[in-house]
Formats: C-alpha cells, structure tokens, sequence
C-alpha cells in the first residue's frame, strides 16, 4: 500500500504521514499481502463502508465538474473527470513544456 500513498507524504512528520496511509487504507483497501482475510472481514462488520465507492465517485465527478479549469493535472479529480465526463480534458505537463517561451 505505501506505494499508494500521497507522494509528499514521507517528507511530512510522522503522524500526518499516519493520516494519508488511513486515508489511504480507507480508499483502496489494504494491501493484501499485508492484512489477513479475516481481519478485513472483521473490520468491514464493524464499520461497513456504506456505499463508499458510490459516494466517493459522486462527489469527486462533480467536484471536476465544477473545478474543470482548475482541477490539477495528474489528480485524483482530474481521473474521475477523464472517466466520466465527456470531453473533459486538463492540461498535461507535454503541452506546459511544450508552450514554454524557451529557445531549444
């Protein structure tokens, strides 16, 4: 899973590091190679997720929906935007580089 977390992550003190692997964990899942089956079982009937994936979708499509200018290239957003709007489109680092006012 740490190859999920936010990339800044490791470089902030340890406990905002420890909020972005729940996030994390909350989000995707755990690495399964690193929690037992039924430890998840467990957890999953003491705190059911409730139609996260659902609502999760949801509000970040509208969130791109009504960020589309703004919303970052390479974001979580800007994903949901691509896959579920149509003709959404945010900048990419190709076209910055390429428009940049420099003499090769």
């Amino acid at each position: 899973m740490v190859a999920w977390l936010p990339a800044r992550s490791h470089r902030k003190r340890p406990e905002i590091a420890l909020v972005a692997l729940g996030a994390v964990a909350d989000l995707i899942g755990p690495d399964p190679a690193e929690v037992a089956p039924a430890a998840i079982d467990e957890v999953m009937r003491a705190v059911p997720r409730l139609r996260m994936k659902e609502d999760f979708k949801r509000v970040f499509v509208e969130m791109a929906r009504r960020r589309h200018p703004k919303t970052r290239m390479g974001s979580g957003i800007a994903d949901y935007g691509r896959s579920h709007i149509p003709g959404f489109k945010t900048l990419l680092f190709e076209t910055l580089m390429a428009a940049a006012p420099c003499d090769e």
